[in-house]
């Protein structure tokens, strides 16, 4: 009996190391900086310059293969609409298709205060202009107070839209990696 235990904890052992199927590293100067697994989304550009994204479905050997997802709008028998996630396809690409590696911050507060900052921005130009123009003040006065509010806002916000995503270009200094066991 006791044997068999053995044999069954030492086959599951085996299949659970088989069922890992490595990963990709984004390295820096040969220090990992980022590292992919299967199931986590990617995102970068292609050498012939247009955008790949996708949850990353297998690696093998010097290949990623990305899960591509369609998004469609359905009406069920009873008139309600809801959004329905459909699995496109699979695409592979070689680790060498990718020009650019977009990463993302860890924290959500640059992506979150961009698009407020910005909104409140233009909220801020908008109002600056109509009170101005309610209350009788003279065009430099208007320009001044939306350069100040707005501007500053606007600029607020595309500093932090900007510090949010970084563009990891491959090539001297970055480099991806496939380690698959």
């Amino acid at each position: 009996m006791k044997s068999l235990i053995l044999i069954t904890i030492l086959l599951s052992t085996l299949y659970s190391v088989q069922a890992q199927y490595g990963y990709i590293t984004l390295r820096k100067h040969n220090k990992p900086k980022k590292t992919f697994y299967v199931g986590s989304y990617i995102s970068g550009e292609h050498i012939f310059g247009y955008h790949i994204t996708g949850q990353i479905a297998n690696i093998r050997k010097d290949s990623v293969f990305l899960g591509n997802y369609y998004i469609k709008r359905v009406e069920n028998d009873k008139g309600f609409v809801f959004f329905d996630t459909l699995r496109d396809g699979i695409t592979p690409y070689a680790i060498t298709d990718f020009k650019v590696v977009y990463v993302n911050r860890k924290s959500t507060f640059f992506a979150l205060s961009a698009g407020t900052m910005i909104a409140s921005g233009i909220w801020f130009s908008i109002m600056s202009i109509v009170n101005g123009t309610r209350f009788g003040q003279s065009p430099g006065q208007i320009i001044k107070e939306v350069a100040i509010r707005g501007g500053g806002f606007i600029g607020g916000g595309l500093l932090f839209a900007k510090l949010g995503n970084d563009a990891r270009k491959i090539g001297k200094k970055y480099s991806l990696h496939t380690v698959v066991y």
